[in-house]
């Protein structure tokens, strides 16, 4: 039912603390188990050469910021054992340890290479297009 997710969202939207809701939204991904941890990857190489945990949230709180970053458009990745392997070993405002920057880079490397898939295409100019 639409109604019911739409208020659901709501719920999920105001469990979360301003505070939160901007360290999601200046996350480069979000990792998620996928209901119940989410942990969000901070990275600007010009500011900070390694990764940062900058969203660490369980249950309810996993799925609001779930449900938050789908809306301002930050990736969501179902990596079940990375997720629990970060929520393990870290803690919010750490830096990515040695142990997982491997495949905390993986991840970086992999979503820069998506996003940057259809750039390469050369796009006709307007006037080239022929009818």
């Amino acid at each position: 039912n639409p109604e019911v997710k739409s208020k659901r969202r709501e719920v999920h939207m105001e469990i979360l603390s301003e505070q939160v809701k901007s360290d999601i939204e200046n996350s480069r991904l979000i990792v998620a188990n996928p209901t119940h941890i989410t942990i969000g990857i901070y990275f600007k190489p010009e500011l900070m050469p390694i990764p940062m945990i900058s969203v660490y949230e369980t249950n309810q709180r996993a799925l609001a910021v779930r449900a938050y970053a789908e809306k301002v458009g930050v990736p969501v990745i179902v990596d079940i054992k990375l997720a629990r392997s970060l929520f393990k070993t870290h803690r919010r405002y750490d830096l990515v340890s040695l142990e997982e920057i491997d495949e905390v880079l993986r991840l970086l490397v992999w979503l820069e290479e998506v996003e940057n898939a259809g750039k390469d295409v050369i796009q006709p100019q307007e006037n080239e297009v022929r009818h």
